[in-house]
Order: structure tokens, then C-alpha cells, then sequence
């Protein structure tokens, strides 16, 4: 696993959430675009293009 991902799920889990499960279209997105180290309006953007809840 990437470090971006890595990084991701330590601070959801110390956050109470579940980490990234990229079977779901909306965490594959995100997964995908931490891993091209996509800034975070880019992956916004793809989020609200595919109709998936945006992250801001």
C-alpha cells in the first residue's frame, strides 16, 4: 500500500472512522487520486462529475 494511503487510513482510524475500502466507487476514487497524489479540488471535482458525495 502507498504511504498517502497508508497515512489516510491511520488518520481515519484515529479520527473513530473506518478506513478506505476502494470497492466502493466513491473511496476507489479517492484511493486513486491519493496514490496520483491528485490535489484535493481535482479530486473534488471528480467526486461531484460521477454524483458521489464531495469531500468539501
Amino acid at each position: 500500500m502507498d504511504s498517502a494511503l497508508e497515512d489516510a487510513d491511520l488518520l481515519l482510524k484515529g479520527m473513530g472512522y473506518a478506513p478506505i475500502y476502494p470497492r466502493l466507487k466513491r473511496e476507489a476514487i479517492i484511493s486513486h487520486s491519493l496514490l496520483h497524489r491528485t490535489p484535493l479540488t481535482e479530486i473534488n471535482d471528480k467526486l461531484f462529475s460521477e454524483n458521489e458525495k464531495t469531500l468539501f
